[in-house]
């Protein structure tokens, strides 16, 4: 006799403990109650969006509620994940190309309002961040290998690139750019 979990309903082929099958009874000592789950499984994509979306009053986002990805929502769209702000975007403008992005003008990744985002390359989204000072400059970026004063001596000394380099432990290219001014420019 096949027995039918009393939450989800699902078919219980295994054993069963206080009715439910093991992920609903997982839930249930996890969360205390079963009335924090509801199934996404029959909803279409925009019902889903709209289940893990919460309206922020005072910024006015729709804060991403569901999984995340280093701060952007994902949603399971078949077989494979999506950013849910691309995608949100998507369901109101039609399909995004490969090759642009969908912008944060809120600079909230978790934001799937279709108000906060807009189209656009990926330069686009990087003048974004220089703009918004949101971008890491020098001894504050985790791969830099010198800080302010080194930068200013660097600056300062005579000797070759190759001479300097092998004092400071970089490259001579990376003692021309600095000297250039390509890199390290705030200094």
């Amino acid at each position: 006799m096949n027995m039918h979990c009393r939450c989800c309903t699902k078919e219980i082929r295994t054993r069963m403990a206080r009715g439910l099958c093991s992920p609903c009874y997982q839930r249930e000592r996890r969360n205390g109650t079963l009335t924090t789950f509801q199934s996404t499984n029959d909803m279409t994509v925009e019902q889903r969006v709209a289940h893990y979306s919460k309206v922020d009053p005072n910024t006015g986002c729709v804060e991403w509620q569901g999984a995340k990805s280093h701060g952007y929502g994902v949603l399971g769209c078949g077989d494979k994940l999506v950013l849910a702000h691309r995608l949100s975007y998507s369901l109101r403008h039609g399909p995004v190309p490969a090759d642009l992005v969908v912008r944060h003008r809120c600079d909230n990744p978790a934001c799937v309002n279709v108000e906060h985002l807009e189209i656009g390359t990926h330069k686009d989204n990087a003048d974004d961040k220089v703009e918004r000072g949101r971008s890491l400059k020098g001894e504050h970026c985790p791969s830099a290998k010198l800080i302010a004063e080194q930068v200013a001596s660097i600056r300062r000394d005579t000797r070759t690139h190759r001479a300097i380099a092998a004092v400071y432990g970089v490259t001579h290219r990376c003692i021309g750019n600095i000297k250039s001014r390509a890199t390290w420019a705030h200094i």
